[in-house]
C-alpha cells in the first residue's frame, strides 16, 4: 500500500483547467496507474487571493475534481471509508481522497458537515 498524503494537483488542474488523466504536474492518472494499491490524497489549497470566497472556491474545485473522477472512473475512484478503499484497490484502481488545506473554506460549523458529505 502506497499513500501520498498531500498533493496540490487538484488546485492546479482546477486553476488551469487541466486534465487529471495526463498533465505536466507532479501527479496524474497515467503515471499513478502503474502502482497497484496507490492512494492519493488530493488537497484543495486556498490561495490568499481567494480568501474572501474560499468556501465557493473549494466547492468549485471539488466539483471540477468530481468531474475528472467521473471522466476517469475506470482508473480512479474517490473513497471515504476503509471498506471503499479496499474495494477500489481490489479493482486495481487508484483510490482518491479529497482534503482541504487550512480552514479558510469553513465559514461556519455547518460547513464541516457540508464538506464531509461531499467526501
Amino acid at each position: 500500500m502506497i499513500i501520498d498524503t498531500h498533493c496540490d494537483t487538484l488546485t492546479k488542474i482546477f486553476n488551469h483547467k487541466l486534465k487529471l488523466y495526463e498533465n505536466n504536474l507532479h501527479v496524474d492518472i497515467k503515471r499513478l496507474k502503474n502502482f497497484h494499491g496507490f492512494c492519493q490524497i488530493f488537497a484543495c489549497f486556498i490561495d490568499p487571493e481567494y480568501k474572501a470566497c474560499a468556501k465557493q472556491y473549494a466547492l468549485d474545485a471539488f466539483s471540477y475534481f468530481k468531474t475528472e473522477l467521473i471522466n476517469n472512473k475506470s482508473h480512479i475512484e474517490q473513497f471515504t471509508t476503509f471498506s471503499e478503499y479496499k474495494r477500489i484497490i481490489s479493482e486495481k484502481k487508484i483510490a482518491a481522497f479529497f482534503s482541504i488545506e487550512g480552514g479558510e473554506a469553513i465559514e461556519n460549523l455547518s460547513d464541516i458537515d457540508l464538506f464531509y458529505n461531499l467526501g
